[in-house]
């Protein structure tokens, strides 16, 4: 998707798409990402970054002003051009969403009675 359509997939994409638990999907991510790298793809990451009670989408040239210690990032998104654009990345994953529907079956977020 990310080379063959220019897309953007985010982890909830990936998440859909095999049916993978949430973080299964951003450690997939993650690894796709840093090997493309590896190989001199041309790829730009987003990250979410979470800190306090919010979660902020970082560009990859960004992430380095918003890691600070009680942060943690993972990788929300890899695309092929360099967007800093944060709604280009949150629309990037609306399709996959609006054809999900609510179905949060690989949410890492889970009701008290963990339905």
């Amino acid at each position: 998707m990310v080379f063959d359509e220019n897309e953007v997939v985010t982890y909830k994409w990936v998440s859909r798409r095999w049916s993978l638990h949430a973080n299964a999907a951003k450690i997939l991510l993650r690894d796709f990402y840093v090997q493309q790298k590896a190989l001199g793809r041309p790829l730009f990451c987003w990250y979410a970054v979470t800190c306090r009670q919010a979660v902020r989408l970082v560009p990859e040239t960004k992430l380095e002003e918003w890691i600070n210690d009680g942060t943690s990032a993972h990788v929300y998104a890899v695309l092929r051009s360099r967007v800093e654009d944060s709604s280009v990345v949150y629309m990037g994953d609306m399709p996959s969403a609006r054809k999900s529907g609510s179905d949060a079956r690989f949410s890492a977020i889970r009701t008290p009675t963990g339905s």
